[in-house]
């Protein structure tokens, strides 16, 4: 098996509202398991500021200046990720919904890379396909359990970010097949007013990756220490 079999899949920084040192968490699991293939499963960035369904911080940043910070760290990651297959996650659309909330026709939408600047390498889908493997953001899926039900109602393994609290990876079996499943976390720095919301959840938010291997038959998790 080369490097480039393996991958390094991690979820959900909410940039730039990302915890300090995540970056340098993933960069570590990258060199130390050797990954070829580095996959972002949604919510890059967070738009805290365009959000409809919540309020947004009347003490935070305007969207202009969201943005413009939000570039600023975007340039590192860049740096040290040149190629990555990239999944849409609902914080990356919410400029979008909040374009299409006021009305505004298709012509006025800038496309979604050339708002954040994504360089030639990183590549950007829904869902991305690797080795039989699924990922995807994992929207419209809950709870403790959602990697199960993705690789479920998508018949096939699947690999999801989007809940904050889930990292953790198994496997399915049926008389006909054996499939893995993971959640890979989050990146975020849970003490940022973006995340005033969960204040009160009694779940906490769990930083980490996952990597798999084996053209897509083995999957782990690594837990960010905090």
């Amino acid at each position: 098996m080369t490097y480039s079999d393996h991958v390094l899949v991690f979820s959900c920084p909410h940039i730039p509202f990302e915890n300090k040192k995540y970056l340098d968490f993933l960069i570590d699991v990258r060199d130390r398991v050797g990954c070829g293939t580095i996959i972002c499963c949604g919510d890059l960035v967070d738009n805290h500021a365009l959000s409809i369904k919540w309020e947004a911080d009347a003490n935070g940043w305007s969207p202009g200046d969201e943005i413009k910070e939000a570039r600023k760290h975007l340039a590192r990651w860049f740096e040290v990720f040149p190629k990555v297959l990239l999944t849409r996650g609902n914080h990356d659309s919410r400029v979008d919904l909040k374009a299409r909330h006021v009305g505004l026709p298709k012509e006025c939408f800038q496309p979604f890379r050339d708002i954040w600047g994504l360089p030639k390498g990183w590549q950007d889908a829904w869902s991305w396909q690797v080795d039989g493997v699924k990922y995807m953001h994992g929207t419209g899926f809950s709870g403790d359990n959602a990697p199960e039900k993705a690789s479920v109602m998508n018949r096939q393994p699947c690999v999801i970010g989007h809940i904050h609290h889930v990292l953790k990876a198994g496997y399915m079996a049926s008389n006909r097949d054996c499939i893995l499943y993971m959640g890979v976390g989050c990146g975020i720095d849970h003490h940022s007013y973006a995340f005033n919301y969960d204040r009160d959840f009694s779940k906490r938010p769990v930083l980490g990756c996952g990597i798999v291997t084996e053209k897509g038959k083995f999957a782990q998790v690594f837990k960010m220490e905090l």
